[in-house]
C-alpha cells in the first residue's frame, strides 16, 4: 500500500510539474506575442539574449536600442534571418538630446512601446572608488542612473496616455549592500531599484506594470575585467530565459540565481556591520594594497 502510494503521489507531482511548466510556457508566449519590446544595451550581453530571445522565440516585435550601431545591424540581421522581427535604433543614455528621436523612430517602425526592458549599464571594472577617474565615475552615473532615469520617465508618460505598458528594469543583487570594487556600480543599481519601488507604489491603481530584475554574475563582456570569483555564473540565454519568466508573469521584482538570492545575499543582507565591514575587507583585502 505504501509503495502504490509513493507512486501515485510521484506521478501526481509529475504530472503536476509539466502542466506548470507548460502554462508557463504558453503564459510566457502569449505575453509578449506582438508586443512592441524596446531593450536598452542591446548591443551586447544581457540584451543581446533578451533581444534575440524574445523575437525568435516569444514573437514581439523588439528594439534593438544602443550606441554601437554595427553590432546593432548584425543582431537584427540573425533575427530577421530567423523569422523574428526586429529594428535598430541609436540611443546614447549619456545624451538626452537623443531620446525623443529614438522613441520616435521606433513608434514610427512598431507603434507605441508596450514594454520597456531598462538593461543598459556599465560597471567600473572591479576597481576601486579611489582608483576611479572623475570620468569613469560620469560615465557610470550618467549611462546607470542619469540616463536610464530620464528615459524611464519619458517612456512611462507614454504609457500613461496608452493606460498601460510594462517597465523593467535590469537592478543587480550588487544593489542589495555596499561591496568592495562595487562601489558606484552598486550606488547607482541601488538607485534605480529604489526608484522602481517607488514607481510601483505610485502607479498601483494604473495598467503600468513594474519589475526589477537582480542578476547575479551573468558571463557578458561587462564581467571579464573582475579580478574577484564569479560565484554561480550563469550565460546570457540561461539570463534571458530566467528573465522572460519574471518579467511575463509580472513579478515585481525577481533575483537570481537562486542560490545567490535566497541564501548568499539574503545571509550578507542581514549581517551586522560589525561583520559585514571586517569580513568583507578580509576577504578582499589584497585589491586594496
Amino acid at each position: 500500500m505504501t509503495t502504490i502510494t509513493v507512486f501515485v503521489s510521484l506521478v501526481l507531482f509529475c504530472s503536476l510539474l509539466s502542466l506548470y511548466i507548460w502554462f508557463n510556457k504558453t503564459r510566457s508566449f502569449d505575453y509578449f506575442r506582438n508586443k512592441h519590446v524596446f531593450i536598452t544595451g542591446a548591443s551586447s550581453g544581457i540584451g543581446k539574449s533578451l533581444a534575440i530571445y524574445l523575437a525568435t522565440a516569444k514573437s514581439a516585435r523588439v528594439s534593438l536600442a544602443a550606441r554601437s550601431l554595427n553590432k546593432l545591424e548584425d543582431i537584427c540581421k540573425s533575427i530577421q534571418e530567423k523569422g523574428g522581427s526586429a529594428q535598430v535604433i541609436y540611443l546614447d543614455l549619456c545624451d538626452s538630446s537623443s531620446f525623443t528621436k529614438a522613441l520616435e523612430q521606433s513608434t514610427k517602425g512598431f507603434g507605441n512601446i508596450d514594454i520597456l526592458i531598462a538593461n543598459a549599464a556599465v560597471n567600473n571594472d572591479g576597481l576601486c572608488f579611489t582608483s576611479l577617474s572623475l570620468e569613469q565615475l560620469d560615465k557610470v552615473m550618467q549611462t546607470n542612473l542619469r540616463g536610464t532615469i530620464l528615459f524611464i520617465h519619458l517612456v512611462l508618460m507614454n504609457m500613461m496616455k496608452d493606460n498601460g505598458g510594462h517597465i523593467v528594469g535590469i537592478s543587480s543583487l550588487a544593489g542589495y549592500r555596499g561591496l568592495p570594487m562595487g562601489s558606484i556600480y552598486g550606488a547607482t543599481k541601488a538607485a534605480l531599484s529604489n526608484l522602481l519601488e517607488s514607481l510601483r507604489i505610485e502607479l498601483y491603481h494604473t495598467n503600468v506594470h513594474i519589475t526589477t530584475i537582480h542578476p547575479g554574475f551573468i558571463d557578458t563582456p561587462a564581467i571579464q575585467g573582475m579580478k574577484h570569483p564569479k560565484l554561480f555564473l550563469l550565460s546570457a540565454e540561461t539570463a534571458a530565459k530566467k528573465i522572460t519568466n519574471a518579467v511575463a508573469s509580472r513579478k515585481y521584482t525577481y533575483g537570481f540565481p537562486w542560490v545567490m538570492e535566497h541564501i548568499v545575499m539574503r545571509f550578507i543582507r542581514y549581517l551586522p556591520e560589525t561583520v559585514f565591514v571586517p569580513l568583507l575587507y578580509f576577504l578582499t583585502r589584497k585589491n586594496f594594497a
